[in-house]
């Protein structure tokens, strides 16, 4: 079942690529920009559209803002902090991953997303805690039977973590690979 394949794929003590990262995206002001702003008026991306790649991704934001998400017909909202009665962040934001998308066979998304900077950007520091939890590098991901039909046919191949996500790093991270961005066997 769903929930058993699931937890083995994510089973503890084995190798997986999980990392929890803290970021800080500067104050505007702090790179002698004055306006939150493009010159073509939209607003300046702290971080470009992307998807993750694992399984789910949880963020824990501040009160600054700016993280927004794509909708399917391509409109971008904003995912605001939801705040305490003390003004503090105080909720969790959950964004399934690439692997999720293909264990679900797209019944459920891998959510695009990015960081816009807003006003407070200008002279304000945007902080954000991130896990991104990923399966065990040996396990293989496939589109779960029960989402697999006649009607609905596996939407992807099976792939071991390990193959897929070194693909997808070597694309994203290696400065010698430039040529091969957008071009992994494994592009979603």
């Amino acid at each position: 079942d769903a929930p058993a394949a699931l937890e083995a794929a994510h089973e503890d003590g084995r190798p997986n690529r999980s990392v929890l990262r803290m970021t800080r995206y500067p104050a505007l002001r702090s790179f002698g920009l004055q306006s939150h702003l493009a010159p073509d008026g939209s607003p300046i991306h702290r971080i470009g559209p992307h998807r993750d790649l694992g399984s789910i991704t949880l963020l824990f934001q501040d009160d600054q803002g700016g993280l927004q998400v794509q909708l399917e017909d391509g409109s971008w909202v904003d995912c605001p902090p939801v705040l305490n009665e003390n003004g503090e962040a105080a909720a969790i934001v959950v964004n399934l991953g690439n692997l999720a998308q293909r264990w679900f066979n797209n019944t459920y998304r891998s959510s695009v997303h990015r960081v816009a900077a807003n006003e407070r950007s200008l002279s304000h520091d945007r902080y954000s805690l991130i896990l991104f939890v990923n399966p065990n590098e040996e396990a293989e991901v496939a589109p779960l039977p029960s989402l697999v039909s006649e009607e609905r046919p596996a939407a992807f191949a099976p792939v071991l973590v390990r193959k897929y996500m070194s693909c997808k790093f070597t694309q994203l991270f290696d400065p010698h690979a430039k040529e091969f961005k957008g071009k992994c066997i494994y592009d979603d």
